[in-house]
This record gives structure tokens, C-alpha cells and sequence, in this order.
């Protein structure tokens, strides 16, 4: 698969192995992914209301707990931990690694629950991985961070990670909810009309491109130069249980820019969130077998994207559940990647708003 990863100035990176079209990189301050006991038995007194409690904060960084959680069936799990300080070295305030297992293939959502002090540093990021590759991440957004991922039968790697320009000024505890999901059943496809429609790409289908994406590169994100490329403002406010469509089309055009981006036409639409809103889940669907990808990213925040359908494969329908501000902007990014066929390809963005507590 080909997951973007963040692009913070303020994450450590360890390389993980390409795979796919895009290939893909990991700046999340990873562990080195070679488990204490190879899914043996927690080393630490579970606490209420947790399947594995965090015991080894002095090298968890290098070497992930074994929390001994075996993922299958209906059963959520919950891994919980503390950022602590102490330990702050360079950007990276802490990093807490756990091993994992699914034993039956399935779709789970990953989320991270905190409190809104966490979300005052830098940045903070869950994600798994398999060893080489990033299998998904989510990025804390005030209290929480969210990601969903299908997973088939394996050992995987939980990462946590925090940084700042320094230490916060007490630990903070947090919480990763491991839960069963069925991404078939939220945000559907929305076959009502448009909310909007792509309108103004231009003669050369580049006036709304805005962003340059190349997951091989560094950065792996940059502004298009010309001064006329802007994204495109829906006019779309998400609110809570409210479902939205955007439809488009990725012409065959590639422009080559200094960076080697990897797409073909590039569509950039403005969004904003209700006052309610901190969720949303995204389903991509387009026409034809074309290898279509979406990037999430703040309002002129291109240093990080904050989640997206990114997959190698040829087909429709990719889905994402992202954490977001509310009353915030946000760009979606729409492209083809490189020598995809057949091309022009319409296609749609089903947009869902939700309300999320975090416990």
C-alpha cells in the first residue's frame, strides 16, 4: 500500500521499505520493531479498564512491549500509556512501541484518546506497521486521533509518538482504543446531487493542482509555483450526521515539476468543519480502473497531511477516518497517480461529519 506519511519538522524519521506505486516513507520516530517477548505475556500489572498497560517507558522507544493482544472476533481492546518526561531528546518528547497480533483478518479503527494538554505540543501521531511497511496513522487533533485499517492474520507494531520543542510539564496519560470496524456500513456513497462541482481546473486542468505530492522525496510535499493555483472553496460547512458530495474529474495531463511529483491532474477543494464537528469520514470513488488517491491536509498546512485513501490498486472506493478541529479548513486533495489508465476519470468524495468524546 502507499501511505503518505507526515512530514513534520519536529518528527525523527526512520525509513521504512517502499512498496507500491508511490513507494512510502515513515518520519514517525519508529522503534526498531523487535518485540521483548515475541507476543509473550505483559511484563506489567494490567490497570482497569485496559488489556496491556504500559511498563517499560525507559525502552519502549528501541524495543516494543509485548502486550500480548491478539486481535480477531468482535472483542475491542485498549492499550494505555502515559507520554512522560524525562527523557525529551532533540523533538521527540517520548515514543512508546507495543507488539501485537491480529490471529483473523479484518477492518479495525485505531483510536487515541487524551487529553486536549497533548494536544497542545507539536504533534502527536499512533500509527501501525508491520515491520517495513506503514499499515496507517492518525494525528491527534485536540483530544483525539483516529485511523481505520483492514489487517490480515500477522504480528504488527503500535507506536505512539510525542514532540514538542520540549518537555510538556506533567506526563499524560492516553488511551488506544483497538475496536472491530465495518467501513462498508459508515459514510456510504452519496448518490444525491453534488454539493459541488469542480469548476474552475482551467483550459490546462491545472489551475486548482496546489500541491506537488512525492512520497520518495524530501519534502514530500510543495506548493505548485504558479500564482494563480488556488483550491477550490466548496462553500461546504461538515456538520455532525451530515453527509456531503464533491464530484470532479482528473484529466490525463502531467506536469513534471523540479520535485518528481507522482500524479497526473491534481484537484485541491476547500472544507470547513462545524463547530461540533471533529470527525470525518471520507469515502473516494471514481469511474474506470484508474490508481486515484486523497490527502487531508489543514489550510495551508502542507507540512503534514492528516490522513487520506492512499492504496495501490486499480478500482474505486478508498475510505478514511480522520480526526479534525472543529471550525477549521481543511484542503482535499485529489490525484491520479502517474501512468494511471484510463484517464479523464470522474469521480466523487462522500465527506460525513461527526461529534467524537474522547474517554
Amino acid at each position: 500500500m502507499r501511505f503518505p506519511r507526515l512530514a513534520l519538522a519536529l518528527v525523527t524519521a526512520l525509513p521504512l521499505a517502499a512498496c507500491g506505486g508511490g513507494g512510502s516513507s515513515n518520519p514517525d520516530a519508529k522503534v526498531n520493531n523487535t518485540p521483548d517477548t515475541a507476543m509473550g505475556t505483559p511484563d506489567a500489572p494490567i490497570a482497569a479498564g485496559c488489556d496491556f498497560t504500559e511498563a517499560a517507558d525507559a525502552t519502549n522507544d528501541a524495543t516494543p512491549e509485548a502486550s500480548a493482544i491478539a486481535l480477531g472476533g468482535a472483542a475491542a481492546k485498549t492499550v494505555c500509556g502515559t507520554i512522560n518526561t524525562g527523557h525529551f531528546d532533540t523533538s521527540t518528547v517520548d515514543l512508546d512501541g507495543y507488539a501485537f497480533s491480529v490471529t483473523t483478518a479484518g477492518d479495525f479503527l485505531f483510536r487515541l484518546d487524551t487529553s486536549p494538554a497533548a494536544g497542545a505540543l507539536a504533534n502527536v501521531v499512533v500509527s501501525i506497521d508491520d515491520g517495513q511497511t506503514g499499515l496507517g496513522f492518525g494525528v491527534l487533533q485536540v483530544d483525539h486521533g483516529v485511523f481505520s485499517s483492514s489487517l490480515p492474520a500477522g504480528d504488527y507494531f503500535l507506536s505512539v509518538v510525542a514532540n514538542d520543542a520540549g518537555d510538556p510539564a506533567a506526563p499524560i496519560d492516553y488511551k488506544v482504543k483497538i475496536l472491530p470496524d465495518t467501513p462498508a456500513t459508515r459514510c456510504p456513497t452519496i448518490t444525491a446531487t453534488a454539493n459541488y462541482t469542480e469548476a474552475h481546473d482551467g483550459a490546462a486542468s491545472a489551475d486548482n493542482d496546489v500541491v506537488y505530492v512525492n512520497f520518495n522525496s524530501a519534502p514530500q510535499y510543495a506548493l505548485t509555483p504558479s500564482t494563480t493555483d488556488l483550491p477550490e472553496d466548496s462553500g461546504i460547512v461538515v456538520a455532525p450526521a451530515t453527509s456531503y458530495r464533491i464530484s470532479g474529474s482528473s484529466a490525463n495531463v502531467n506536469v513534471a515539476p523540479p520535485n518528481g511529483d507522482e500524479y497526473n491532474d491534481r484537484d485541491t477543494f476547500t472544507i470547513a468543519t462545524g463547530a461540533a464537528t471533529n470527525e470525518l469520514e471520507i469515502r473516494f470513488n471514481w469511474a474506470g480502473t484508474a490508481d486515484m488517491d486523497f490527502l487531508v491536509f489543514p489550510e495551508n498546512g502542507i507540512d503534514s497531511d492528516i490522513g487520506g485513501g492512499t492504496a495501490v490498486h486499480d478500482g474505486e472506493d478508498e475510505f478514511a477516518t480522520i480526526a479534525v478541529k472543529p471550525s477549521s479548513k481543511y484542503w482535499i486533495w485529489v490525484g491520479a497517480y502517474d501512468a494511471s489508465t484510463p484517464l479523464p476519470a470522474a469521480y466523487d468524495l462522500s465527506i460525513c461529519g461527526k461529534t467524537y468524546t474522547a474517554n
